[in-house]
């Protein structure tokens, strides 16, 4: 089972793809046309079902005009980082 910690991040970064996608008037498909995945991997990825690459992040970036820095804003004031960091060193070993 994925760290809480790890969840929350995935939701949150897919929160901000979602956000931006919606603000272009774009759909899913559009994003997944793109991106050359299918619309239902864009869902998991704003749901944060599923965790982005750090290439993945890249692409969205330069589809949706927007610095990776964009997806990860919401983390800009949270305490709970370090701690999230330390989850993805135990989930990186496992």
């Amino acid at each position: 089972m994925q760290d809480p910690a790890v969840i929350e991040f995935n939701k949150k970064v897919g929160g901000r793809i979602k956000e931006r996608r919606l603000y272009l008037g774009q759909s899913q498909t559009d994003v997944s046309k793109a991106l050359n995945i299918t619309f239902q991997q864009v869902q998991k990825y704003e749901k944060g079902l599923n965790g982005c690459s750090a290439r993945r992040i890249w692409e969205l970036g330069i589809h949706l005009n927007v610095p990776i820095t964009y997806f990860f804003e919401p983390f800009s004031a949270d305490v709970r980082i370090p701690q999230m960091l330390k989850s993805f060193e135990t989930y990186d070993k496992s």
